[in-house]
C-alpha cells in the first residue's frame, strides 16, 4: 500500500533542490571548526574565511557514497532495526525540562525519570527504537549528564538507542560507554550502535560543538542524524517553501561532511523547522504550517536524495492531556507517518511545545502509532477469491457474524490499549486513567536492570574516572 503523501509536484520538488544549491554555491555556509575547514581545504572547496562553497558536482558526489539504508544494532540482537526503506519507527519527546503526570502535575525532571521513561519504551509492543534524552535531568551535573544518561539508557532497555550532541570530549564518552556496554569480542567500530543528532541553530551555519559530534561519530563509524530546527519568520523566511530551502541546503552541507569525512558514512536526512507564533515571537508547535515546511524535504530526501529520514511530529502546545493535546497530536504524527519518514521524533509524551513529557500521553501516543502501523500494513487482497466465494455463499442474508471466516479471524483486527471503547459504566475509567495504570504497572513489575552487574560495574568505573 502506497500509504506516502506527497504535496509538492516534481517541478515543485526542482525548485527546492536548484534554489537550495544556489545557495549551496552561490552565498555559501559557515562552517565553525578549524578541523572541518581543513577537510574541506583539503578537497579543493572554493572558501573565504570559514565560509564553505558547495557546487552540484560536490554534493552529487556526496550524496552517490550515502548509503540509502542501514542496520542500527541494539544489545539484543534480535531487536536490531533498519533505518531506511519503508520502516516506520518512533521515539519519545526529546529534551523537555519537565515531566508531567496526572497526578502530580508538572515538576522539574530527574535522572529517574529518564530512567523510568525508557523502561516505558523498553515494554511497549509497537515502539521499537528508544530515545536519546526525554527528558532533561536537572539533578545531575550539567557537565557530566551525557554519561549518566547514556548509563541509565543502557542499563534499562536492548532497544537501539541515541547519544546527545557534545564537544570532541562527550562525543568520545558516550562512544566508549557503547563499548563497553556491547562487550566481549564485538567491538563499536565495526558497526552502527549509537547514533547522535545535530541539531545546528543557526540557518547558514554549523556550530563548533555539532561539528566535533559529527566529526567523532562519523570517524567512529556511528550514525549521524542532520537537523537543523529553523523557525520560520524569526530564524528563516516567513514564507514556508523559503525555510523548506533553508533547511534542505542546510541538512545537504551536513550531508557533504560527513562523506568527506568517511565516505559511504550512515547519514540521516532529518527535519525539525516549525512555523513561529509571531504573537510570542517564539516556537509553535500546534500549527498545521510545521509540516507544511518539512513535507516537501522529506519528499527530495526519500525520491530524489535516497536517504533514510527522520521528522519531528506528534507534537502540542496543549499543557495538559486534553483535547487540544490530541487533535494537535494526531494531526502531527499522521502527517509525519505519511510523509514517509522513517524515524518520528518527539512523537511520544509531548506536551507544552516540547517542555513537557507526560507518562500518561506516552502510552496514548504508543497507542496513536500503532494506530498508524495499521494503517501503513493497508488491506490485503490476496484473499479475496475466497472472500468473493463467501460473498456469494451468504447471499442477502448478511449473516456474517456466525460464518467460520469471522470465527477465524476476527481477534486479527486492530484493538486499542487504553481507549475506551463503548459506553464505560464506571465514568472514572478514561484514557488517561487507564495510561496511569499501564505505565505505573511496567514501572513496578521492572525491577532489575537488563544489562549484568559486572558491565554496570564497568560503566560507573569509566565515568568515574572520566570525572577525574
Amino acid at each position: 500500500m502506497n500509504y506516502r503523501l506527497s504535496i509538492a509536484t516534481e517541478a515543485e520538488l526542482d525548485q527546492l533542490h536548484n534554489a537550495s544549491l544556489k545557495i549551496l554555491t552561490e552565498t555559501g555556509i559557515r562552517f565553525m571548526h578549524k578541523d572541518v575547514l581543513a577537510i574541506f581545504r583539503e578537497k579543493n572547496f572554493r572558501m573565504e574565511g570559514d565560509i564553505v562553497y558547495i557546487t552540484g558536482a560536490q554534493l552529487e558526489k556526496a550524496l552517490s557514497t550515502c548509503p540509502p539504508s542501514f542496520e542500527f544494532q541494539a544489545l539484543d540482537p534480535a531487536r536490531k532495526i533498519i533505518v531506511g526503506k519503508d520502516f516506520v519507527h518512533a521515539q519519545p519527546n526529546a529534551g523537555a525540562l519537565f515531566v508531567h503526570d496526572s497526578i502530580g502535575g508538572r515538576r522539574n525532571a530527574t535522572l529517574e525519570d529518564h530512567a523510568n521513561i525508557v523502561k516505558i519504551c523498553q515494554k511497549l509492543e509497537s515502539i521499537n527504537f528508544n530515545g536519546s534524552m526525554p527528558v532533561d535531568p536537572s539533578d545531575v551535573s550539567q557537565k557530566y549528564k551525557h554519561m549518566y544518561i547514556l548509563r541509565e539508557s543502557l542499563k534499562y532497555t536492548n532497544k537501539p538507542i541515541m547519544g546527545m550532541a557534545m564537544n570532541r570530549r562527550g562525543a568520545h564518552e558516550q562512544i566508549d560507554l557503547m563499548d563497553i556496554a556491547i562487550g566481549g569480542n564485538l567491538c563499536v567500530e565495526n558497526a552502527h550502535w549509537i547514533g547522535v543528532v545535530v541539531n545546528p541553530h543557526s540557518p547558514l551555519a554549523w556550530e563548533p560543538e555539532g561539528l566535533e559530534t559529527i566529526l567523532v561519530f562519523v570517524e567512529r563509524n556511528q550514525p549521524v542524524v542532520l537537523s537543523p530546527a529553523i523557525m520560520a519568520g524569526i530564524a528563516g523566511p516567513i514564507e514556508l517553501a523559503g525555510t523548506s530551502v533553508l533547511q534542505n541546503a542546510k541538512i545537504l552541507s551536513g550531508i557533504v561532511l560527513t562523506q568527506l569525512i568517511r565516505p559511504g558514512a550512515a547519514v540521516v536526512y532529518s527535519t525539525a523547522s516549525t512555523i513561529a507564533d509571531m504573537r510570542r515571537a517564539s516556537f509553535c508547535a500546534g500549527s498545521p504550517e510545521t509540516m507544511l515546511i518539512n513535507l516537501p524535504c522529506l519528499q527530495l530526501a526519500r525520491n530524489r536524495y535516497n536517504l533514510p529520514c527522520r521528522t519531528m511530529c506528534g507534537l502540542t502546545e496543549s499543557s495538559e492531556i486534553d483535547v487540544q493535546a490530541g487533535f494537535e497530536s494526531m494531526m502531527s504524527m499522521m502527517f509525519g507517518y505519511m510523509s514517509g519518514a522513517n524515524i518520528l521524533v518527539q512523537t511520544l509524551g509531548t506536551l507544552e511545545a516540547l517542555m513537557s513529557t507526560s507518562y500518561e500521553k506516552i502510552i496514548i501516543d504508543a497507542e496513536n502509532f500503532s494506530r498508524m502501523q495499521r494503517y501503513q500494513k493497508g488491506l490485503d487482497f490476496s484473499n479475496l477469491d475466497s472472500t468473493l466465494e463467501l460473498i456469494q455463499k451468504v447471499g442477502h442474508k448478511a449473516d456474517y457474524l456466525t460464518q467460520q471466516d469471522t470465527f477465524a479471524k476476527f481477534k486479527t483486527l486492530w484493538s486499542p490499549s487504553v481507549s475506551v471503547w463503548g459506553n464505560a459504566k464506571d465514568k472514572t475509567d478514561s484514557a488517561i486513567a487507564r495510561a496511569r495504570k499501564k505505565y505505573q504497572n511496567i514501572l513496578a513489575e521492572f525491577t532489575e536492570p537488563l544489562l549484568h552487574e559486572t558491565i554496570i560495574a564497568d560503566l560507573d568505573q569509566y565515568i568515574l574516572q572520566a570525572q577525574e
